[in-house]
């Protein structure tokens, strides 16, 4: 049986065309993530509206997701990597753009999803694309927490 176009379509989207069928695809999809951070810093949006955006985001991901893993046979297929940009979307919540920043954040949420700390394993063990997305979220909002922590104690200090 054919796939539909629709599928085909989430496929390219949520694997980042070629990007997810590459070397290391969740770290040059994190990568590939930060000019569109920085476009949305240099906005000057306002924060609920940067978590709205974020939001809106991985709602579309989520169904993306959902609906191109019927064309993988794999539980979490490590070509699709939308969830790595949601994820790393998710670590500049409420935080001002920097290139120090940035790269605290890259190191933090890498290491985080890479590893599996903190008890995103488990929620990586969610059924479909919950699981696939939510494991991420969780990385993004532990990072975003580091750097809060980070960010507030050397403005105190």
């Amino acid at each position: 049986m054919q796939p539909d176009k629709t599928s085909l379509l989430c496929k390219q989207i949520a694997t980042q065309g070629i990007i997810g069928y590459g070397q290391a695809p969740g770290t040059v999809a994190t990568i590939m993530t930060v000019p569109l951070i920085y476009f949305l810093k240099q906005l000057y949006i306002l924060e609920w509206l940067y978590a709205l955006i974020v939001i809106g985001f991985f709602c579309g991901s989520l169904l993306i997701v959902h609906k191109a893993l019927c064309l993988f046979t794999e539980a979490d297929p490590s070509e699709i990597v939308i969830d790595e940009m949601i994820g790393f979307l998710c670590a500049f919540i409420a935080l001002p753009f920097s290139w120090p920043l940035l790269l605290a954040a890259f190191i933090i949420f890498r290491l985080i999803d890479i590893f599996k700390l903190f008890g995103t394993s488990y929620i990586e063990q969610l059924h479909g694309a919950w699981g696939i997305m939510l494991d991420d979220v969780a990385a993004g909002l532990l990072t975003n927490l580091f750097l809060q922590l980070i960010f507030y104690a050397h403005r105190f200090c």
